[in-house]
């Protein structure tokens, strides 16, 4: 990991430091060019497009991979939050368990009277079907 910041480090020293010599190329040629009278502005103007379009180039890629590294980070971010979805919001799981029909044993749902944590008890107090094996409240859909 170390290893990998540091090659991220020189590279972008690197990208700098050809950024501003090529910058520092571009002026000494634009001032060379007005100072001689029979200069050729075409090779000139050739010049500074090429080291525009070489320029531009080098950071795009460099901007890519931090566009790839973002994403990438990203996407973990994304799933981790869904992995752990269900814990960092319970009331999701609850309302989503009495829609599809079928709550856990311990699930808090809201019902008409109120929240109730689901157990044998309270599924057949509220006349839904227990199944034993499982665990599970079967909520009748009427």
């Amino acid at each position: 990991m170390i290893k990998n910041f540091a090659k991220k480090i020189v590279i972008s020293l690197l990208n700098t430091t050809f950024t501003i010599f090529i910058i520092y190329w571009n002026i000494i040629s634009i001032i060379n060019a007005i100072k001689t009278p029979d200069a050729d502005w075409n090779q000139v103007l050739t010049y500074l497009i090429v080291s525009a379009i070489i320029l531009l180039v080098m950071w795009f890629v460099s901007f890519l991979k931090f566009l790839r590294n973002m994403l990438i980070l990203v996407l973990i971010i994304v799933f981790c939050g869904w992995l752990y979805l269900p814990n960092l919001l319970p009331e999701i799981g609850g309302g989503m368990c009495m829609n599809m029909g079928s709550c856990k044993q311990g699930a808090t749902v809201k019902t008409v009277s109120g929240k109730i944590i689901i157990n044998k008890d309270t599924c057949i107090n509220n006349g839904w079907i227990w199944d034993e094996k499982k665990s599970v409240c079967k909520i009748n859909r009427k």
